[in-house]
C-alpha cells in the first residue's frame, strides 16, 4: 500500500506538471490522464482500510471511470473535428477564437475541460467528490493534499485551452484560416457538431442528475 501511495501522489504531481509545460492539447490531454489514473488510484488504495464503505468505494470506482471516458470521448470528438490528423493544429494556439468560428463544438470542449478540472455540474465533480468522500472517510489525508494540489494545477491549464477559444477571432486567426471561417459560418450543423452535443449533454447529465447512473451502477 505504501509503494501504492507512493505511485499514486507521483502520478497526480508529475502529470499534472508535466500536462502543464504542454502546448500540443493531445499531448496535455494525455499527461494529464496520467494525474487521473492517481486519483483513480487513491480509491483502491482505500479498499484495504476498513474506513470505508465497500459500496461507496465501488460506486466511486463506477462513477470516475464512467464520468472519465464520457469526458474524454467529448474532448477527443471535438479535436478530431477540428485538428485531424495534422500535428501543427493540434497546439492550443490553433483553437484560439474557436467559439468564433465553431461555437457549438467550443462550447462542447469547455464543458469537457471544465468536466476535467472537476467544476460542478459537470460528470467530473460528481467523480472527484466521491474520490474525497473515499479518502477522508479512510483518512488518507497524504493523498487528499496531493489530489487537491494536483487538481488545482489542472485547473491552471485547462483553463488556458477556454481562454484560448474566448480570444478574439481578429487576434487568432491569420490570412490562411479567414476562408475557413466563411464556411464555417455559412455551413448548416455538421455531424461532429451533433456528436460533440450528444457527448456534452451526456457530461451535463451525469453532473446535474447522478442519481439513476449510481443506482444502476450499485446493482453491477
Amino acid at each position: 500500500m505504501t509503494a501504492l501511495a507512493a505511485v499514486a501522489i507521483a502520478s497526480m504531481l508529475i502529470g499534472n506538471w508535466l500536462a502543464l509545460r504542454q502546448e500540443n492539447i493531445k499531448r496535455l490531454l494525455a499527461y494529464s490522464s496520467i494525474a487521473h489514473f492517481g486519483y483513480l488510484l487513491v480509491v483502491l488504495i482505500a479498499l484495504s482500510y476498513s474506513g470505508a464503505e465497500a459500496g461507496l468505494i465501488r460506486e466511486a470506482i463506477t462513477f470516475y471511470l464512467a464520468a472519465y471516458i464520457l469526458t474524454t470521448l467529448a474532448a477527443f470528438a471535438v479535436i478530431a473535428s477540428i485538428a485531424g490528423e495534422d500535428e501543427r493544429k493540434n497546439r492550443i494556439a490553433s483553437f484560439d477564437g474557436l467559439f468564433w468560428r465553431r461555437p457549438i463544438q467550443a462550447f462542447s470542449l469547455t464543458v469537457a475541460m471544465l468536466s476535467f478540472a472537476g467544476i460542478p455540474l459537470t460528470a467530473g465533480f460528481i467523480g472527484k467528490f466521491y474520490i474525497i468522500s473515499v479518502g477522508i472517510q479512510s483518512q488518507l489525508w497524504w493523498l487528499i493534499t496531493a489530489l487537491v494540489i494536483g487538481s488545482a494545477i489542472g485547473i491552471y491549464y485547462y483553463l488556458r485551452i477556454i481562454f484560448a477559444m474566448t480570444m478574439s477571432a481578429g487576434m487568432s486567426v491569420n490570412d490562411e484560416g479567414k476562408d475557413e471561417i466563411n464556411v464555417a459560418q455559412n455551413a448548416s450543423v455538421s455531424s461532429q457538431d451533433v456528436l460533440a452535443m450528444l457527448l456534452l449533454i451526456m457530461v451535463l447529465l451525469l453532473g446535474t442528475w447522478p442519481q439513476p447512473f449510481i443506482e444502476f451502477a450499485g446493482r453491477l
